[in-house]
């Protein structure tokens, strides 16, 4: 988003037809590529109905269906510190979550795999005040966050007075 790229173009090949048994492989896999992306999104879509409805699958019986797995992760940071931290797509709906709504709505895959999110608890970072690196850490986050709070101040205040900026009168400045 937002870059552009120039590509050179050093050499077009003419597109030639492949042999029919060339063409009707990768068809045929294709195809049971296809089949078997659905029908592990339904099965996952499934799954998901099941636990909006309070149940736990994995606990039953029955087992779950063929394929597939729980795992429960370590903890882990939003930018994927901790031991072993999942993909972003799942860290990324991990933390839209909360302990109130702790499902998340939708089939996340990552193109390979398709995952259903739950989260277990949250873990708030403790940190070493003693620690130079993490005090200065902490120290440009509550700055980045104080900056955020004032803009957010400013644009709720002018929103309730109904002031208005004319950009025209500031450019001629």
């Amino acid at each position: 988003e937002g870059t552009y790229v120039v590509v050179r173009v050093i050499e077009r090949r003419e597109p030639q037809a492949m042999k029919l048994d060339e063409a009707r492989e990768q068809v045929e896999k294709a195809v049971r590529g296809e089949q078997a992306e659905q029908n592990a999104r339904k099965v996952m879509e499934e799954l998901l109905q099941t636990l909006r409805k309070g149940e736990r699958p994995w606990e039953k019986s029955e087992g779950l269906p063929a394929g597939v797995k729980v795992w429960s992760s370590a903890p882990f940071t939003f930018h994927g510190k901790g031991a072993n931290p999942p993909v972003v797509a799942i860290r990324k709906a991990a933390f839209q979550l909360t302990m109130e709504a702790p499902i998340y709505p939708n089939v996340v895959t990552d193109g390979a795999r398709y995952t259903l999110v739950r989260l277990a608890g949250i873990r708030h970072p403790v940190v070493d005040a003693k620690d130079p690196q993490q005090q200065r850490v902490l120290d440009a986050m509550r700055g980045e966050l104080g900056e955020e709070i004032w803009d957010r101040y400013l644009a709720g205040l002018r929103q309730q007075s109904e002031i208005k900026v004319d950009t025209k009168v500031l450019e001629s400045f």
